[in-house]
This record gives structure tokens, sequence and C-alpha cells, in this order.
């Protein structure tokens, strides 16, 4: 008990002793600035709640370690000052005395972070209300406290060596700026402050979930570490006279170093392996996709069960080819995660072995020109690597690039769609497709099934035919919202709420225009429109056979709205609300011409930055941009009026005679393309000339014909003559 009582009032003390010291104050002071700086303020309505945490603890983790040297320093190293005795006249252990000193350190820096974290905390009940703050002390407790621990701990054992408070801290201090400067981390995560991870309002940090457990675990067991040896250096460096450390305690204190170092080891270990699992090089080029042939089957069918509570995945892949040779290798694309465990054949004595990402199979001879069914089956979990998310240190290419996996799944979310390496033949075409999952029944479900049956144990979806690109999403984190004839499955604290309709008000009308003008097949309007945010995908996907829209929870677009440039503008095309429908039009126009194949050169552009020229494959596109371009600017009508579309054939006809400074100053899709611009003036007479039903027509046929090929000028010009009866002006 008299350990106890020594270490509660040296903590006690210490605190009290810190927070009457015009240095923490100064401190805190710090800490606050750094808060305010690390905030942009025109974007916070629109940024999430988890975006918002992350921010804040990332710059003060990233900068508070230079704070908490100070506090450190000053107050472990008080004893050592000339005529201060306390230490030295007291009969109580060096060891307490030192912890306790500790816990008063760390509760000095808890409280220098109180008024920011008040202030902070604040700014997000305005925004998200109560229920952020939980997430805010979730968020700090794992990104920031085990940093700012083990930077303490680390100046406690510094400071034991050099006794000096100044020398300990510029020594620290010059480690800490040299370790952010050249991102000398051995976490493999930048500096202290967990930069780079992943964040979302749905899935929390997702694929870098057990990555960043593990890189905190980490600090702090060095934190202990340093502890350790802070308390056996204590004994022999300070020369009090204080009775021999009795077998008990060097037993406690041998046992807790070899467990420390144990751990210090395990989690090491586990942390390269999941780096390792992370760090997938990335392909050559992520833009150009392979060619693969799938003549070979003549039929493809695909059993998978997904399971949340493993977070895993069984599947059973049936294909039939007529084999006109003994031995034929097929390419695979099966993720990283996943693993074949059986290759089955009907006829059985086919011999099959996947050598390098190729299927080599072996027939009998006298199965050769016969049907033979080949079974592969698979299982494990989606490794998602850090080149499909990651936004610091990839390419343009890579950034641009399809979410490869094309799936996730956790305890808590699913999402699923058709063209992802989640099967080994992503780019042949399904004929049968059934998907179960075993887990907590979700009420938010988005699902384009032609019909789901439900089990004891697990629910079923099934595809008939080939599926559309959407497949699944599901979430017992989904809030859902009704908004006129659309039911929305949105992330919870996404965007604050009276931002809610400002963001997807324009949605339900884009997609009732395509209706409209578009799609060929119509659907019963008592159908509503499904729209749900899904975390790490990149570009939107619409099935519209069942108006499911599924909407990237990260979005450029949404830059548009904080544009101050644009709010000083007199003119309506630089309205940021009105750019912003504008854009919106665009994503949902490029959605629906995508929504039976991937369209990659397509739906890249659709951002606040358009693709900048020299990445190969986007180029040679015109005639593609310009119709899409100008058809989602008539679909937008009800949503930025004639003003807007007047004056956008405006821009485009002065960009088209000076390039370089008008798209520098206006904000329009395809903008920065003269042969685009002047194809849309072009477009724009068209429709002036002959009636909006014959425009229609013309995109409906274009669609129907070329899909997502790019005529050439001279080619399209002869179509449109064809479809309309009218020449181009």
């Amino acid at each position: 008990m008299s350990h106890l009582k020594t270490l509660v009032i040296t903590a006690y003390y210490e605190w009290k002793i810190q927070i009457r010291q015009r240095s923490t104050w100064v401190v805190a002071g710090l800490f606050f600035l750094v808060a305010w700086m690390s905030i942009d303020y025109a974007k916070l309505p629109l940024d999430s709640a988890i975006r918002f945490a992350l921010g804040t603890a990332q710059g003060m983790g990233l900068f508070g370690g230079l704070f908490i040297v100070i506090i450190g320093a000053t107050g472990f190293l008080r004893e050592f000052k000339p005529g201060y005795n306390f230490l030295w006249t007291h009969s109580f252990s060096t060891r307490v005395y030192i912890l306790g000193k500790f816990l008063g350190i760390c509760m000095t820096a808890a409280t220098a972070l109180l008024p920011v974290g008040l202030w902070v905390a604040s700014l997000m009940v305005n925004l998200h209300g109560f229920q952020s703050v939980f997430l805010q002390i979730k968020v700090w407790s794992v990104v920031l406290a085990p940093t700012l621990v083990f930077i303490l701990a680390v100046t406690f054992l510094v400071g034991l060596l050099f006794r000096r408070p100044l020398w300990t801290s510029l020594v620290l201090l010059l480690v800490i700026v040299a370790t952010l400067v050249m991102n000398l981390d051995i976490t493999h995560l930048i500096g202290f402050a967990l930069y780079g991870i992943y964040g979302s309002s749905l899935i929390g940090y997702g694929p870098d979930n057990l990555l960043v457990t593990l890189n905190r675990f980490f600090y702090l067991e060095l934190s202990v570490l340093s502890l350790l040896i802070v308390l056996l250096l204590a004994r022999i460096l300070t020369t009090r006279q204080e009775n021999k450390s009795s077998p008990v305690w060097k037993l406690i204190w041998g046992t807790l170093t070899v467990v420390n170092l144990i751990a210090i080891f395990y989690t090491a270990s586990n942390f390269q392996i999941e780096s390792n699992r992370l760090s997938e090089n990335p392909p050559s080029n992520p833009l150009e996709a392979e060619a693969m042939d799938c003549s070979f089957m003549r039929s493809y069918q695909i059993d998978l069960v997904l399971n949340q509570k493993t977070k895993s995945l069984d599947g059973e892949v049936v294909f039939l080819l007529q084999p006109n040779a003994i031995s034929q290798q097929i390419p695979i694309r099966l993720n990283g995660g996943l693993n074949i465990s059986k290759i089955e054949s009907t006829p059985p004595g086919v011999k099959g072995e996947v050598v390098k990402n190729t299927l080599v199979l072996n027939f009998p001879a006298e199965l050769k020109g016969r049907d033979v069914s080949i079974t592969l089956k698979y299982a494990g979990s989606i490794n998602i690597p850090r080149y499909a998310y990651d936004n610091l240190f990839r390419s343009q290419e890579l950034s641009v690039a399809p979410f490869p996996p094309g799936g996730y799944v956790d305890d808590k979310t699913i999402f699923l769609v058709r063209d992802g390496n989640w099967h080994p033949f992503s780019w042949c075409a399904l004929d049968q497709l059934s998907i179960g999952w075993i887990g907590v029944p979700n009420s938010g479900i988005v699902q384009t099934a032609d019909r789901m049956v439900s089990y004891p144990d697990r629910v079923t979806l099934i595809w008939d035919q080939q599926p559309p690109l959407p497949l699944l999403a599901t979430s017992q984190n989904y809030d859902t919202f009704q908004m006129t004839e659309s039911r929305f499955f949105v992330s919870p604290d996404n965007i604050s709420d009276r931002e809610f309709e400002v963001v997807y008000n324009s949605y339900p009308v884009l997609l009732k225009q395509i209706d409209l003008f578009l799609q060929e097949e119509k659907r019963s309007s008592s159908q509503p429109y499904q729209i749900a945010t899904v975390p790490l995908l990149k570009y939107s996907l619409y099935d519209p056979s069942t108006r499911i829209y599924l909407l990237p929870e990260s979005r450029d677009v949404t830059h548009l709205l904080i544009n101050e440039n644009n709010e000083k503008s007199q003119t309506v095309i630089n309205s940021p609300e009105l750019l912003y429908r504008r854009w919106v039009a665009t994503d949902v126009l490029r959605a629906w011409w995508c929504s039976s194949n991937p369209c990659l050169q397509l739906q890249a552009e659709v951002g606040y930055h358009p693709i900048q020229f020299g990445i190969s494959g986007f180029e040679g596109k015109t005639v593609l941009d310009a119709l899409i371009s100008y058809a989602s600017l008539q679909l937008a009508e009800p949503l930025v009026g004639q003003q807007f579309i007047a004056e956008e054939i405006a821009a485009r006809q002065h960009a088209m005679e000076d390039p370089i400074f008008f798209t520098s100053l206006v904000q329009l899709p395809s903008l920065y393309s003269t042969e685009t611009n002047s194809l849309v003036v072009q477009l724009h007479g068209l429709w002036e000339q002959a009636d909006p039903e014959t425009f229609w027509q013309l995109v409906r046929e274009y669609h129907r014909q070329f899909g997502n090929t790019s005529l050439s000028e001279e080619d399209f010009a002869r179509f449109v003559l064809k479809v309309t009866g009218f020449e181009l002006p």
C-alpha cells in the first residue's frame, strides 16, 4: 500500500506542479495552434467525422512530440537541479517515484490537450452530433495517445543519461525532426503520425485496421521497454542510499522484460507479415487491360459463400470447355489472399495445377474434343494492397486505375462488384452466379440479384444470367434516408446533416432524366432508386434494370462546393453548387454509359482535377467525350438552368480561342481539349436545329451501336446525318 500511495501522491504533485507552470500552457497553446492549422475550415462541412478526427490527431502526432519532449524533460529532470532535494531526502522507492512522475507528466500532457480536445469536440458536435465525440475519443486514443506516451518514455530514458533538460530536449528534438524530414520510421507508416492510413466512416481503418493495431501496440511495447530500462538505470545512476533490490523485485523486473521483448518480437514479426501482404507490387501498367481470350469457355458459373464472422470467402468455379489438345494453359487473375485448394473434372482423369497465375490442365487423349467440366475450389480472404487506396505514394496511373479486388468483407460490411479478382476469370462473362453470406442480417442491403433465398444460417443471392457490374452492398453501419423517389444508404457521419441535401439531391433528378430520355427498356415508376455509398471503390456503378447506384464514399467533385474563387464570381457558370451539379451529371451519365462493361477511359476523368496529358490509353476519344459532355449538360438542365447552359457554350467558345487562359478560370468537364470544345459547340447547334427527342435518339443509337468506342469526327458527322437527318453545324 505504501508503494501505491507514493505512486498516487507523486503523480498528483507532479501534475499539480506542472499545470502551475507557464510552459505547460504555452505547450497547450501550441497544441491548439497545430490543431487549428491542420483543419481545412472550408472543407469541414463536407468532410467525414473520422477524417476530421484523423486530421487533427495526425497533425498533433506529427508536431506534438516536440512539445511533449519539453514537458517530459523539464519535469523528470527537476530533481537534478541544485537545491531540489525532495528525491534525496525521503525514504521511498526510486522506481515507484519515477513511475509516479511518468504518470503525472502523462496527466499533464492530457491536460494540455484538453482545451484543443474540447474545441475539436465542439466542432464535431456542431457538424455530426454528440455521437461523433465518441469517435473522436476512439481515434485520438489509437492514433495520438501511443505516440505521445512513447516519446515521453524515450525522453525519460535519454534524460536519465544526460541529466540536463536542455541537452535532453535538443537531442530528442533533433532526432524527431530528422525522423520526420527523412521519413526514417521503423514502423513503415510516416513519422509518428500514422499518415497515409485509410479512414472511412463505414469501415473505419478498413484494410489498414490490423496494420494500425500492430503499429500502436508496437509503440506501447517500446514505451514499456524504455520504462523498464529507466527503472534499472535509476538505481545505478542515482546516488541515493536505498535498500538493495529484493529477489522478488528482480524476478518481477526480469519477467516483465522478457515478456515485453517477446511481445515486441511477436508484434514486429506480425507487422512485417501484414506489411508485406499489403505491399503487393502494382502491375507495370495498371491502365492497360491485358487481352484475355474467353473463347475456350462454353459456360462459366460461380458459387460463392461470404463469411462475415471470419472475414473470409469460399468459392467454387465451374466452367465447361472442349479441349482441342492434351494440354491447355489458361491465365487466371485470383486475389493474392485467395488460394485454389482443389481442381476436379467431369469426366474424371484431368490433371490440373496452378503455376504462376496460370492454370495448367492435362487431358487424357480420349477427352480431346469432348465437353469437360472443370471445377476449381478456392478459399481465403480478399487481400487489398495499399496501392489500391493509398493516396500518398502512387503514380497518376495508379490513382485512376480501377479497384482491382472488386470487393470487401468484414464483420459488419460487405460489398462486391462483378469485375474483381475475387474470382479467377474476371474478364469472362458469367452464365450464373450465386452469392451467400453468413453473418448478422442487415436491414441496409442493396443487391441486384434476380432472386434472394433465405436460409436459417445464411442468405443467398442468385443471378440466372450475366450479372450487372454492381452486385451487393450491405452494412450494419448504413444510415438510410428517403429523398423523393430514391432511398439512400450512406456512411454514418460522412458529411454534416445540413450539407446532405446539397451533396445528394442531384442524383434522383439525374437518374430520372436518364430513364426519361435514354433508357430504352422502361421500368415501373414505383420501383425506387437505391443509392449506396461504398468504401474503396473509385467510380460510380449503375444497374438500370434494378435502379441501383453504387457511389464511392470519397468523391473529388465535392471540392467544387468549397471553391472560394468561384463563390466570388458573378457568373452562373462559376457558382460552386451549380458546377457541382454539372459534374455530378457527368458522373451519372458515364456510370449509365458504362453500366454493361467498365470503361475506364471515360470514368477516370470524372473528378475535380482532369486527367493530365501523357497517360497512355486516354487519347483519341474526342467524339465520345464531347457527346457525353453535352448530353450530361442537357440532362442537368433541371438542376442548373438554361442560363448555365448558355454560359457553358460561350465558355467553350472562348476556350477554343484561348485554351490556356480560359481553362484555368473555369472547371468544366473536358474543357482542356480544343477539339472536344468545338464538337460540343456543334452539338449545341444541332440541339437548336433539331428537336430534343432527335438528339436523345442520336445518343441512344450511338450507345447501342458503338458503346465505349469513339468514332472519328468524319465518321461521327456521317452518323449524325444518318440518324437525325441534319448535318453537324
